[in-house]
Order: structure tokens, then sequence, then C-alpha cells
């Protein structure tokens, strides 16, 4: 595959160096030190993918800051609810009044995803976890990144995703993590 670039440069000079940069050169430099950042930490995320889903701790954290940093990151957040036999009837987990009754919500989330969900989460914090995909058969390196969180308080799994082929694919694995934690 054959890739070219065309670069056009404007350049100014400052004669004066006393006093603040003009906006337009201080806009170019935060435009230019985020591409910088983002280029930076999507070939990190690159590389770490090699380690597999063997990936060690510090790894994982490393690839969660970049993640951060990239730019071509697809987000989403899934609302979870649960049935509450009790009242025959589902309940979204923010609207639940006690600890004991998030805790118990959270310990069935966590026991359907195991029992029957196509994702391996493998830890990455207390409440964050790494999400590979059973159906994507033993893998020597990562496809992608795909972090989620848990916020056990509000009931809500956000979903965070890196494609190295680019945002479309991205946003594709955001909607089927998406059903999957749905399910």
């Amino acid at each position: 595959i054959h890739k070219s670039s065309n670069v056009a440069l404007m350049v100014s000079v400052r004669r004066d160096h006393n006093g603040p940069l003009p906006v337009s050169h201080q806009l170019a430099g935060v435009r230019l030190s985020r591409l910088l950042t983002s280029y930076t930490a999507a070939q990190t995320l690159e590389r770490l993918r090699i380690h597999g889903p063997d990936i060690a701790d510090n790894d994982l954290r490393l690839a969660k800051i970049c993640l951060k940093r990239v730019m071509d990151v697809e987000t989403d957040k899934v609302f979870l609810s649960f049935y509450i036999s009790k009242l025959d009837r589902v309940i979204p987990v923010r609207t639940t009044n006690t600890e004991e009754e998030i805790e118990n919500a959270m310990r069935i989330f966590d026991h359907e995803m195991k029992r029957s969900s196509p994702l391996i989460l493998k830890a990455s914090g207390p409440r964050g976890f790494l999400v590979i995909r059973r159906d994507e058969g033993f893998m020597e390196e990562l496809p992608y990144w795909c972090f989620i969180n848990i916020a056990q308080e509000q009931g809500v799994v956000s979903l965070h995703v890196w494609h190295p082929s680019g945002l479309q694919l991205a946003r594709r694995i955001v909607s089927e993590t998406r059903d999957a934690i749905s399910q």
C-alpha cells in the first residue's frame, strides 16, 4: 500500500519577542500539538495490541491513557435496567434506592456477562474492563481496543473503542458491544 501526503506550510516570522503570540500562532500550535499527541498515542496503542489478550496490567493502564489522547475514539453509554420480581417490572439501576439493591443488580450483570455474553472481560482497574470478543477465536494480538467502565451507583456502562482501521469500524464495535451488554 502506497500512501503520500502533501503538506502546505506558511511561515511567519516575529521580530518582537516581547508579548504574547498572535492568536493565529497560538491556534496553530495547539492544533499541531493535539495532532502530534494523538498520533503518538495511536502508535502506542498499535504497538500494545501485539501483546494480545495476555497484556500486562501496566500496559493496560498505558493503553487507557492513550485512549484518552487519540482522536478517533468512539464512545457510548448503556443504562442498565433489571427485572425486579417483587415489583414485577423492569427498573433502571440508577433509580434503585439501596446500596444492597445496586450491588445485587451488578452481581447479576456480572454473572450474565460471564455466562452468556459473547464478550470476555479482562479487569483493568476497580470497575473497568478490556473487552475481548469470544467469537474472534484465538488471537495473538488484539484487533482493536475496547474498554468498558461501570459507574455502579448510576448503573451506567461507558464504552470506549479505538480501531486501527478508523472510526467507522470503531462505531461498529461499539454497536455490537452495546447490543451484547444490553441483552
